[in-house]
């Protein structure tokens, strides 16, 4: 059978304003929580921030030269694989995923007007499977005769393409989004199918060649479990950033209309997301705050109010779409973060 498109824009999109507040086996699942009503305190691991399994940066699967030539116009690399914007991304990295995104200047919401998505998944053999060869959706499988990899554009005109490639190498399923245009451009299909089959042969030849496989991130001892939302998940959505989430053991659920995540073992994750400024498009930039009960604190709002906290080790996201300013969402805080280490 032939893939279909995971449709990876509209689902990172969906992601960071959802979660946020889009061979290796995943890491184990934290130990059991402290006793109700004290914070627990993980064990130190000796490792760092998490990396993806797949040892290469983004620059390895296309120069910006590269991915300009792709486009059919300048664009630069605007998302490398260790940025962390929000709490999906972060429990990506955990799982070992890779993320890169390159794109032009104009930007619409959370995703650029024209550009290339990358995602890798590591152990993805049987996700791939299911997710995209066991669909029929006419994609053109490429070498002829492959079994492992392919692509579609499903849109080709003379000013607008979108398009997606999949591929599994060495286990590592790899899906790439596509979308380029403008009114002053001159696409044809052949032009933008000929970029497609370039996109696979360049991704299949990094992968192949990336050497071993980086150690799994190990989540350490200890950490708060994320209670509060135990037992629901993140859902079934095939996307990549969805499937590493849930194997990061990702929850979420709603707490008084608000929506919550949590990622176990997630707390090294709150400096890159400040860092990075914005969780979504409609917040302009994160501020940190003291709250009492937090290890740390950052909130911004914009269309609706965000909020991040490091609780026992642990990342724990807040949205709130009926509030639209500090005054009325920071004096939750003290009272949230009480709620969540209580319930473990």
């Amino acid at each position: 059978m032939i893939p279909r498109s995971l449709a990876v824009v509209a689902v990172v999109g969906v992601v960071v304003a959802s979660l946020s507040g889009c061979g290796v086996p995943s890491a184990p699942a934290p130990s059991s929580p402290a006793s109700e009503g004290a914070s627990p305190t993980p064990t130190t691991a000796a490792q760092g921030d998490p990396l993806p399994t797949l040892p290469l940066t983004c620059g390895d699967f296309f120069s910006e030269q590269a991915a300009s030539d792709l486009l059919f116009l300048p664009v630069t690399l605007k998302v490398p694989e260790t940025a962390v914007p929000s709490i999906v991304v972060a429990a990506g990295l955990q799982a070992g995923a890779t993320r890169c995104i390159w794109g032009a200047d104009d930007k619409t919401d959370n995703g650029w007007d024209q550009t290339i998505v990358l995602e890798v998944l590591p152990d993805g053999a049987e996700a791939f499977d299911i997710n995209v060869w066991q669909v029929d959706d006419g994609a053109i499988v490429y070498p002829e005769g492959s079994t492992t990899s392919e692509y579609l554009c499903t849109s080709a005109e003379a000013t607008y393409a979108g398009c997606f490639a999949n591929v599994l190498v060495d286990g590592y399923w790899a899906h790439v989004y596509v979308q380029t245009g403008g009114a002053d451009m001159s696409l044809t299909r052949d032009a933008v199918e000929a970029s497609l089959r370039t996109i696979v042969d360049s991704v299949t030849a990094a992968i192949s060649g990336a050497g071993a496989a980086r150690p799994n991130w190990i989540v350490p001892s200890g950490v708060l479990a994320g209670g509060i939302c135990a037992g629901q998940g993140i859902g079934d959505n095939p996307a990549i950033g969805f499937i590493a989430a849930g194997r990061a053991g990702v929850v979420h659920c709603t707490v008084d209309v608000n929506s919550v995540s949590v990622l176990p073992g997630g707390a090294w994750a709150l400096a890159p997301i400040l860092a990075n400024g914005q969780p979504t498009y409609s917040v302009r930039s994160l501020e940190q705050i003291e709250v009492v009960g937090a290890d740390a604190a950052a909130w911004g709002c914009g269309d609706g109010c965000y909020a991040f906290f490091s609780l026992g080790g642990s990342l724990v996201s807040l949205y709130s779409g009926d509030v639209y300013d500090g005054a009325a969402f920071t004096p939750t805080f003290e009272g949230f973060v009480a709620e969540v280490v209580a319930a473990g």
